[in-house]
């Protein structure tokens, strides 16, 4: 079963969810990307890892925002990723964030 998280909406009304589905190693994200909200992914993607995902898919497709300090910490993690030897496969990123992307397996 999926796991949800959340940072809640500040007063600009930008918050941050994501959905974790540790059967599949995949993660959802929606809304408002900042270096908090990479840090929750980040967190998500070691717990996956952790549970054996060599593999890890980040969609990226509710996403309605990424300020430059979650742009910065995501393309880090996915930096983090490789170097391990892992593969953290990014769906639906913003065309101009300089980030690789793959496609999904949901």
């Amino acid at each position: 079963m999926p796991v949800r998280s959340e940072i809640p909406a500040d007063r600009r009304g930008t918050g941050f969810t994501e959905v974790v589905d540790q059967h599949t190693g995949a993660i959802r994200a929606g809304g408002h990307l900042t270096e908090q909200g990479a840090d929750l992914l980040r967190g998500a993607v070691l717990v996956l890892q952790g549970r054996g995902h060599d593999r890890v898919t980040l969609d990226l497709g509710g996403v309605q925002a990424v300020d430059d300090a979650g742009l910065r910490a995501l393309r880090n993690l996915q930096a983090a990723v490789t170097e391990d030897g892992r593969e953290l496969v990014l769906v639906d990123a913003p065309e101009d964030a300089g980030i690789r992307t793959g496609s999904a397996r949901w």
